[in-house]
C-alpha cells in the first residue's frame, strides 16, 4: 500500500509542470471587491478555511448550512494513541471507535497485570469529562459505560510489540489519546519569511463533498487581517465512494 502511494504522489511531482489544482480554490480577501458586505459564503466542497496576516481577536459565530460548526462531526478528530515503549512506530491501540457526541476530551486506559508473554493484561478507562467508564481484559471486546467508546481485543498492539521486540511492558503503563475539537481559533501557524507570518484558520471541515453555506457574524469585512479564503474540493463527489463500492461488489460476484 505505501509503494503505491508513492508511486501515485511521485507521478504528480514528476508531472507538475505549474498549473493550478482544481480541487483547491482560493477566494481573494474582501477589500477586493468579490466579499466585500458579505457574511455568506456559498462554496463547493469538505472544507473551508480562513487565511490570515495577524490572529484573530475573537473569533466569530459559524454557521454551515444554517447549523453551529460545533455539530459537524468533521471538526472533531482524535489523535493516534500513545505508541507502545517497545516498538514507538506502533500505536498501541490501532483503532478505537467513539460515539461522535461532539465533546473535546482526553483518553486514558491504564494497563496493570500484564502477563509475561503479554497476552493478557487488565485495564481501566477513564475520561476526562465522561469519568470512569469501566475496567476490561484484553481477551475480551470492551464498550465504556457510556457506550460513547469500544476497544476490540484484536486491536491491542501489546502482544505484537513483544513478539517483534521480545522486550515486555512494565506496568502500570497507560495509554492517552484525545477528542479535539479543530474548527476555530486554534490556527496553524506558519512563517512566510521575511517576517512576514500567516495564520491558517479551519472554519469548517469533514463536509459532505457538495454545495454549502458558511456564514460568519461578524461578517468576513470585520475581520482584520484576512487575507484569502481557501475551499478545499476533493475530486470523488457525493456518492462517488458509494460507486466505487458498488463497481467493486459487482466485479466480486
Amino acid at each position: 500500500m505505501a509503494a503505491f502511494f508513492n508511486q501515485f504522489f511521485d507521478n504528480l511531482v514528476d508531472n507538475w509542470r505549474g498549473q493550478t489544482e482544481r480541487n483547491v480554490t482560493s477566494i481573494p480577501e474582501p477589500t477586493s471587491g468579490h466579499l466585500r458586505g458579505q457574511e455568506a459564503i456559498v462554496f463547493n466542497g469538505s472544507r473551508i478555511e480562513m487565511l490570515m496576516s495577524k490572529p484573530v481577536i475573537t473569533w466569530p459565530a459559524v454557521t454551515i448550512d444554517g447549523g453551529a460548526s460545533e455539530e459537524l462531526d468533521g471538526c472533531y478528530q482524535v489523535t493516534r494513541t500513545t505508541p507502545t515503549p517497545t516498538a514507538p512506530d506502533w500505536p498501541a491501540i490501532r483503532r478505537i471507535t467513539l460515539q461522535h457526541d461532539h465533546t473535546p476530551e482526553e483518553w486514558t486506559v491504564t494497563l496493570n497485570r500484564i502477563s509475561p508473554d503479554q497476552k493478557s493484561f487488565d485495564f481501566s478507562v477513564n475520561g476526562s469529562v465522561s469519568g470512569e467508564q469501566g475496567d476490561g481484559n484484553s481477551a475480551e471486546n470492551f464498550v465504556a459505560k457510556s457506550g460513547k467508546l469500544r476497544i476490540e481485543a484484536k486491536d491491542w498492539m501489546i502482544e505484537p510489540a513483544f513478539e517483534l521486540t521480545h522486550i515486555p511492558i512494565t506496568p502500570p503503563f497507560a495509554v492517552r489519546w484525545s477528542v479535539d475539537y479543530d474548527c476555530g481559533n486554534d490556527p496553524e501557524v506558519i512563517d512566510l519569511g521575511n517576517g512576514t507570518t500567516q495564520y491558517r484558520y479551519v472554519v469548517a471541515m469533514g463536509l459532505t463533498n457538495a454545495s454549502h453555506q458558511a456564514k460568519l457574524s461578524p461578517p468576513l469585512t470585520g475581520l482584520d487581517g484576512l487575507t484569502e479564503i481557501r475551499i478545499y474540493r476533493p475530486p470523488l463527489e457525493v456518492g462517488g465512494i458509494s460507486s466505487i463500492v458498488s463497481a467493486i461488489e459487482m466485479r466480486l460476484r
